[in-house]
């Protein structure tokens, strides 16, 4: 029967009800040295390693941790830098995420802290990139890289791309907003993550939109960091009967549709 150990902060064990809620062993708590003697046949880290400022740190902390086990396998998802910038998507930019990683570097960091890399690739629509690895005998791991890792050309002209196309998309979508409203339409978000408090910053929007909508229950209530929208569910949209629904993020938009085609509304509703 496999087993798993979640090593995080923020849990919160008493929300899990389902059946694999008595095969996890919950430790609310920063992962370090003093975890080191906890033995697993995968190590598995979702969207945290863009959270570590000393990410070179971190990785030869897990490298040690692992030890002589050269059979267990490390597997990363974090987001891709290159569709951030390609897509000029400002609102996945934002000061909790201490690095960026493209598939070339984050490959490189694997080899340099000793992990023999197995595979990069892309994946959720290609906004995440995935890397599986295994300890190394040597420090760097040798191994030749894969193609998805030749990125510096491609990187580089994004970023200028980026630049150059950042204001024109914020613009749009500030102009798009300011529109609905002044025409005594309403607006909202759907998504109160990190995406969604990005968005609104960047926007500088505040009065402009008064709710965001999520279907976590445990955010109804709260408010959006920095610009105060109330966050509700989707139900609430029925009563407020929005004109416009701003989706944070395209991988959802047929969901979310679908969803409010059976609230019986009828808003545009577009992704970013």
């Amino acid at each position: 029967m496999g087993r798993g150990i979640g090593i995080d902060p923020s849990a919160h064990p008493e929300r899990l009800t389902g059946a694999a809620a008595a095969k996890i062993e919950w430790i609310t708590d920063f992962y370090s040295e003093a975890y080191a003697h906890l033995q697993a046949d995968a190590v598995v880290c979702r969207h945290t390693l863009e959270h570590i400022a000393p990410v070179g740190d971190f990785m030869r902390m897990i490298r040690s941790s692992i030890g002589d086990r050269t059979d267990t396998i490390v597997l990363f998802e974090l987001p891709d830098v290159r569709r951030v910038l390609e897509e000029v998507a400002f609102w996945d930019v934002y000061y909790e995420h201490c690095s960026y990683f493209s598939a070339g570097s984050l490959a490189r960091l694997f080899r340099s802290s000793g992990f023999d890399v197995l595979d990069v690739a892309l994946d959720y629509d290609d906004q995440y990139l995935l890397v599986e690895a295994r300890p190394s005998a040597t420090v760097p791991a040798q191994g030749a890289p894969f193609q998805i890792e030749d990125d510096m050309a491609v990187l580089s002209e994004a970023v200028t791309g980026f630049d150059t196309a950042y204001r024109a998309i914020l613009d749009r979508w500030s102009s798009k907003v300011t529109d609905v409203v002044r025409a005594d339409g309403n607006v909202v978000i759907w998504g109160a993550g990190s995406k969604g408090v990005a968005f609104l910053t960047a926007l500088d929007i505040h009065d402009e939109i008064r709710f965001a909508v999520d279907i976590n229950p445990h955010k109804h209530g709260m408010f959006m960091a920095g610009t105060g929208q109330e966050i509700v569910s989707p139900q609430h949209l029925v009563a407020y009967d929005p004109d416009l629904v701003v989706v944070m993020n395209p991988v959802y938009l047929d969901e979310i549709r679908a969803e409010i085609q059976e609230l019986g509304i009828r808003p545009e509703v577009v992704a970013v």
